[in-house]
């Protein structure tokens, strides 16, 4: 189970407001495949498929074999990117491949902006009948025609750049799009220049819901007919796109929908808050999902599951929630053809796998967690994907001891509670993963200043019973400042050499943080069973051009069994 990467904030080297404007993001080459294992995908180059006023590049994927009537949708990339990369990073096709669609990527050409970004912020693109949306349009145009996509059943999805491009569609040809999906991206015409994008980027444009909903009533004047559902992916971490765009997008689209901009399910999901805004008849019409702790970034979430997908790379980040997948099912393409979109009811009893066999109980094996309190919940899935989620249930774990056990806890403000220890450059903190009052743990800051810093505490004299396990909380926040930097912590184990057996490392212009503890559980230390090693922890930052890269661990409740 890998899940997703960052989407790149802004190139340093250009001035700061195209930056900007640059900074929205991901593309590239998947095909058809079975269960959730990815097949490599072509994609076809279409030429002549309308005027293209916008002067775009048009590419496809279409499933062999897929019939007339199939759904289509357009794919939209981000700055300095490409189809093919951004198709290799969502991997649409293999989607494609699985529920029977075809998918059309749209590309920016360099001519027409430095970076490839979709020229989001300027009005002869983003008006009807005009430049850029209008190629994407012709687009849609050609596959009706040459393959007989479905009316209908047309979506656009796209990040950052096309994220925000995303939107312009929704809005300017509301009837063409049944529903859009947003990756990192912001409400339509919050620009109408490029000196205005830093202002929409930063959320700081000052709108009603009302005036939000008039933007995108105006851009197609008259137009009386439905207009396309919305789903939201941003990171509640994101500096180059705010969390508070994600914010004006529900102002705009719910009053667009004639919903109100309070939400009728707020759930946590994964890693991600997730929303749900319902029309008066409890229809789902807009869904965000705030992932914790993300930047600027797409998230996916490698893996053989039905709901797993997306591969990480330059632009995308493991966040444990396949965002492909989940706006494909928010457009009904994942679903049969019954149709059926009545949410399945979980039951706990106790949650350490999944089960396709009524009753749907699961055996836990709690030598696999540690010792302390664990929040269980079950989740369930219908042929439809529909998900239900049961109430939480908190169980107490306590494992016997067993050969080579200990436990750190930094109970106390004198120092470790084990010998062994040297801290190095690490200190004690407050901060406590249990809540406990007085109780402490460990931090470290590296913070270079065009050099590269490294802070590393031991924990020695560890002896290793004959199946050890390691499990420990850890709070990381991680910042890169430019494309050369890289950030990250590791957990070494060293029997005469290091063996890292833990890590989490960023590089080039990106963010990573937890807004709590974080638990590590389970981690396999069996080929040094019957030892005796040092734990070594390890932050370290490297910036050879600025003085703001940083990165910083709290580690605490290190349990070796």
């Amino acid at each position: 189970m890998t899940r997703a990467r960052s989407v790149p904030a802004v190139i340093p080297v250009v001035p700061p407001l195209l930056a900007l404007a640059a900074s929205l993001a991901g593309c590239a080459a998947p095909d058809a495949v079975l269960g959730g294992v990815t097949q490599a995908v072509t994609l076809t180059e279409v030429t002549n498929f309308g005027s293209n006023p916008g002067a775009l590049k048009m590419f496809t994927f279409v499933p062999s074999g897929l019939p007339s009537g199939a759904p289509l949708v357009v794919v939209l990339h981000g700055c300095t990117e490409s189809a093919s990369s951004y198709s290799t990073e969502t991997e649409w096709g293999n989607l494609a491949g699985r529920f029977g669609f075809a998918v059309v990527f749209a590309e920016q050409e360099s001519a027409n902006n430095s970076l490839s970004c979709f020229n989001w912020f300027q009005p002869s693109d983003t008006s009807r009948g005009q430049g850029e949306a209008l190629s994407i349009k012709q687009m849609v145009d050609n596959m009706k025609s040459t393959r007989g996509s479905d009316p209908a059943r047309v979506f656009v999805t796209g990040i950052s750049a096309g994220g925000i491009m995303t939107e312009v569609m929704m809005a300017t040809y509301p009837d063409v799009f049944a529903g859009g999906a947003v990756m990192s991206g912001a409400p339509y015409a919050c620009a109408a220049s490029l000196t205005d994008a830093n202002t929409c980027q930063m959320g700081n444009v000052s709108h009603t819901p009302q005036q939000w909903g008039d933007l995108v009533r105006n851009a197609f004047p008259g137009y009386s007919g439905p207009y396309p559902r919305l789903v939201a992916f941003h990171g509640s971490m994101d500096t180059t796109v705010a969390p508070a765009d994600l914010q004006q997008s529900v102002d705009q689209w719910s009053n667009v929908l004639g919903i109100d901009e309070t939400a009728d399910v707020s759930e946590t999901f994964r890693t991600a808050t997730h929303k749900v805004f319902r029309d008066a008849a409890g229809h789902s019409r807009i869904e965000t999902y705030l992932i914790s702790g993300m930047g600027h970034a797409l998230t996916v979430d490698p893996g053989t599951n039905p709901d797993q997908g997306g591969a990480t790379g330059a632009f995308s980040e493991d966040h444990d929630i396949y965002s492909s997948f989940y706006a494909a099912q928010f457009f009904g393409l994942t679903a049969p053809p019954s149709g059926d979109t009545t949410p399945p009811s979980a039951t706990l009893t106790a949650v350490a796998g999944s089960d396709t066999t009524a009753p749907y109980a699961v055996t836990i094996d709690t030598t696999a967690l540690g010792n302390g309190s664990h929040t269980l919940a079950a989740r369930a899935f219908d042929a439809a994907n529909n998900a239900g989620t049961s109430a939480a249930i908190t169980v107490t774990v306590q494992n016997g001891g067993g050969g080579g056990g200990r436990l750190e806890t930094f109970s106390s403000s004198s120092g470790p509670d084990n010998p062994g220890w040297t801290l190095g450059g690490w200190t004690l903190s407050t901060r406590d993963a249990t809540g406990t009052p007085g109780s402490r743990s460990i931090t470290a800051t590296a913070a270079p200043a065009f050099n590269t810093v490294t802070r590393t505490a031991t924990w020695s004299g560890l002896a290793l019973g004959a199946a050890p396990r390691l499990s420990y909380q850890r709070q990381l926040a991680l910042s890169d400042a430019n494309i050369l930097a890289s950030a990250g912590l590791s957990v070494i184990i060293n029997d005469g050499a290091d063996h890292v057996v833990d890590s989490k490392a960023i590089s080039g212009f990106t963010s990573y943080s937890e807004s709590s503890f974080t638990a590590r559980s389970n981690l396999d230390l069996s080929a040094f069973a019957g030892k005796t090693v040092t734990l070594k922890l390890v932050v370290t930052a490297s910036d050879s051009s600025s003085t703001v890269t940083s990165a910083t661990a709290v580690i605490d409740q290190i349990q070796i069994q």
